[in-house]
């Protein structure tokens, strides 16, 4: 064989094995989300939406399949009315913006731009905007101080640093 197809078939094993080891990932986080949504609580359900808290998650999030959004809730959250109701209104936010849409879609994509910094880049900042615009978006209807908005939210970070780890 030649150097050159050498260097092709080093780089499409390279590109395999990176490939194989995103499907793991994507396959093991599907797995903890579907294991958090079917061991939880429904607390709300309409036709395209279902509200669960779930025990071992340590922050909410929001997420969906095929016909439905789902946002989850940790269940320690639940004692907390305030801040169950920041959480919904901040995931609900995601869902109506279409990041939850997003995210499925950049993790499809991400197998095929798994070795691309460019990719993980953009994706990473895609994050960072879908979050910041989801805050912006939830402080605006719902007339709060970014002090005190900012206060709740790093107090279910501190919280969910004592649980298990996130889906």
């Amino acid at each position: 064989a030649s150097g050159q197809s050498l260097i092709g078939q080093a780089i499409l094993a390279i590109f395999l094995a990176a490939m194989v080891m995103r499907i793991g990932y994507l396959a093991l986080n599907y797995n903890r989300i579907r294991r958090a949504i079917a061991g939880g609580v429904v607390i709300r359900e309409t036709k395209r939406l279902k509200v669960i808290a779930a025990s071992g998650i340590s922050v909410p999030f929001s997420t969906r399949g095929p016909w439905r959004h789902y946002v989850v809730l940790p269940k320690e959250m639940m004692n907390d009315r305030a801040a169950v109701s920041m959480a919904l209104g901040h995931e609900l936010q995601h869902v109506r913006q279409g990041d939850v849409t997003a995210e499925v879609l950049m993790s499809l994509m991400s197998l095929i731009y798994v070795l691309n910094p460019g990719y993980w880049y953009m994706a990473g900042r895609v994050r960072k905007l879908g979050e910041l615009a989801c805050d912006r978006a939830y402080l605006a209807r719902h007339l709060l101080d970014a002090h005190s908005y900012a206060l709740r939210l790093l107090s279910v970070a501190k919280s969910s640093r004592k649980q298990a780890r996130q889906p």
